[in-house]
């Protein structure tokens, strides 16, 4: 898989003359109804492009209200790459990159790659709120066309990030794991052995956390995980400390 970032594209004016199928969208999670998406993305038998951010919008347009991600960029990559997908064209999301209008970022996206169809989520927009919806992007992509890819349902509720989010919040980790289609994980930062296991700040950890509690997890081995107000704590003998932490269903 290709890994190219918008700047370095842009800027040198790198263009394809290889048409692409392509999607765009911060894929936090990779959720089911993202595997759904990017399954008709490689369906299409063509090279696939997935437009992405390295970091999410929402930590610079509203860093108040964002609790973290849902998965790490290094995962995202392994999964996207898993999804059959070609390349990944990430972003590196900033308030210069967010004065950037929906129309000339399309327009703009065209330009750089041969775009034959566009593959889209069924709640997707594009820009800053409200953004453009596919009705709107429709006149302006004019190079293709443009699929909306209906939502995943679980239990009546569509498939979201949100939901996902939401979940892993109020530790209901094995709801988290059934909209996911996997075990929820966290990357694991550096972290301090202390007296029966390791321990780390809260602040050390960038991915979403579950409130506070007792949760059984696969940490290199079994392992119980307690979430505390101040910061994390899993027990482990002395060791190397495991990359991730996973939690069990």
């Amino acid at each position: 898989m290709k890994l190219t970032e918008w700047s370095d594209r842009k800027n040198n004016r790198l263009t394809s003359s290889e048409p692409f199928n392509a999607t765009i969208g911060v894929f936090d999670g990779i959720h089911l109804g993202h595997q759904r998406l990017l399954h008709r993305l490689a369906e299409y038998g063509e090279k696939s492009l997935v437009v992405t951010f390295r970091n999410n919008p929402k930590e610079v347009l509203r860093p108040e209200l964002f609790g973290g991600h849902l998965i790490s960029w290094n995962e995202k990559l392994r999964r996207l790459e898993a999804l059959k997908v070609d390349e990944v064209l990430w972003i590196d999301f900033s308030p210069e990159f967010a004065t950037m209008t929906a129309d000339v970022f399309l327009e703009t996206l065209q330009k750089l790659y041969s775009l034959r169809n566009l593959v889209l989520g069924w709640n997707f927009r594009l820009g800053r709120h409200p953004g453009l919806g596919v009705d709107d992007l429709e006149q302006i992509f004019k190079n293709g066309s443009i699929e909306v890819i209906d939502p995943v349902f679980y239990q009546q509720v569509p498939v979201s990030s949100s939901e996902v989010r939401k979940a892993v919040h109020n530790g209901h980790l094995s709801l988290a794991a059934r909209l996911l289609g996997r075990p929820y994980r966290l990357e694991v930062p550096e972290a301090e052995y202390v007296s029966g296991g390791f321990w780390a700040p809260r602040k050390a950890w960038n991915q979403v956390l579950p409130k506070p509690g007792k949760y059984p997890i696969f940490a290199g081995q079994k392992s119980v995980l307690t979430v505390e107000k101040d910061g994390l704590f899993w027990e482990s003998p002395l060791g190397p400390v495991a990359k991730e932490i996973i939690f069990e269903e």
